[in-house]
């Protein structure tokens, strides 16, 4: 039996990463940028990333962080909140600001500020803006406070049986009920009658919050799937992937995938949840390594026009991080060296000539070889109809995968 350990060993090392998902990575850290800790990052109309850092804020072209912090007193950026990305509402210890743009100027005002130490907004840390324009603005003595309207007096509503907290997720269904996930104390929802938060018994782990819809998702130790009714009630919750190290945060690509930060680690998720991979760093394309991020606090998918569901930047505790996949990949099982011809067919299928043709399906990276091509060096196709040239001067005709001349 002991011969043989180091090839089960082994082998159940290459089954994990091979059910991993791979991605090429960037880390901004250390003397090259501004900032050490970044808690958020949100992008605006025009495609800029801004961040919320232990520095204050800064607005990335891809190349530059431009620093937007000559108007502030207070630097330590906390949180972003927006119902539309040309204009975005951040907190920091002086209050809550607006940033908008005047033309293609970005430009910064107070909207809400403090005005002494009995101010009711206190030390605002994470804000959200509802369905309705109300502002909700998490505070660390465990309360939140609800602000109707810029002019109006905040409503204080007192979080039950919690006294401090550094961090309140906030979320809201199809219905307009508000949900509230407090780190490690657990889950909330708004009474809008009562105008009091009530505690959710069965999820006093809960970290982050997700919510689409009737559907929502809270990690922590381990996955729920949570669907509510237009009553305010859960109506259905299953936990999945319980796990000792808990998930802390959770982000969507917008798409098919769901992502969650454990640790130093981060996982993927299908959107039926029957399957968690872990991610791994593949600059190079013949090794996978450790991602190297740690302390997560926010996970976010920016708009890419070349990449479905977005590219994910990941703030943590030492550095700005920026996952993504290549533009270019190849089909698993198919020779592909010497490609001597490429054409589009259809909707979903390219032709692929290395000689032989090759018919790949773009969606499920499938393929199939046409038979009866050889030495193909030139393709062109109309509708269902191709047309194959060959090294020898031959021109055949094909309808579908049928060859017609």
């Amino acid at each position: 039996m002991i011969r043989y350990l180091p090839f089960i060993l082994v082998l159940s090392c290459a089954l994990t990463v091979g059910s991993a998902q791979r991605f090429q990575f960037n880390t901004y850290k250390g003397e090259n940028v501004p900032f050490k800790k970044v808690n958020e990052v949100i992008e605006d109309n025009y495609g800029y990333l801004w961040l919320a850092s232990d520095q204050g804020l800064f607005r990335f072209n891809g190349r530059n962080f431009e620093d937007f912090n000559t108007s502030l007193e207070s630097r330590y950026i906390k949180s972003f909140s927006t119902r539309h990305r040309d204009t975005i509402l951040f907190s920091n210890d002086n209050g809550i600001f607006k940033l908008f743009y005047s033309g293609k100027k970005a430009k910064i005002s107070p909207w809400i500020t403090r005005k002494g130490d009995d101010n009711a907004i206190g030390y605002p840390t994470q804000i959200y803006q509802d369905s309705q324009h109300r502002l909700w603005v998490g505070q660390l003595d465990g309360s939140v406070a609800l602000i109707k309207g810029k002019s109006s007096d905040p409503l204080i509503l007192k979080l039950p049986g919690v006294d401090k907290t550094q961090r309140i997720v906030f979320g809201e269904d199809s219905y307009g009920h508000i949900w509230m996930v407090v780190s490690g104390k657990g889950l909330f929802r708004y009474l809008s009658r009562e105008e009091v938060l009530e505690r959710v018994r069965g999820f006093e782990g809960a970290e982050d919050l997700w919510v689409r819809d009737d559907r929502m998702l809270i990690v922590g130790n381990g996955l729920y799937d949570i669907s509510v009714g237009g009553d305010g009630r859960i109506t259905h919750s299953n936990r999945k992937f319980v796990s000792n190290l808990p998930f802390t945060r959770i982000g969507s690509d917008g798409e098919d995938k769901f992502y969650l930060a454990s640790g130093e680690s981060i996982y993927t998720v299908d959107v039926e949840l029957k399957s968690l991979n872990a991610v791994y760093g593949s600059n190079d394309p013949h090794r996978v390594e450790q991602l190297p991020f740690y302390n997560i606090n926010h996970l976010y998918f920016s708009s890419d026009p070349m990449q479905q569901g977005g590219t994910l930047w990941v703030s943590t505790n030492q550095s700005l991080g920026l996952l993504y996949t290549s533009y270019f990949k190849s089909v698993v099982g198919m020779p592909h060296d010497n490609v001597l011809a490429l054409a589009a067919s259809g909707e979903q299928d390219v032709l692929i000539s290395n000689g032989n043709v090759f018919q790949v399906n773009t969606r499920d990276k499938s393929y199939v070889q046409i038979a009866g091509l050889n030495r193909v060096s030139a393709i062109a196709t109309y509708g269902n109809r191709k047309w194959f040239a060959t090294a020898d001067a031959q021109i055949m005709v094909y309808e579908g995968n049928t060859r017609i001349k």
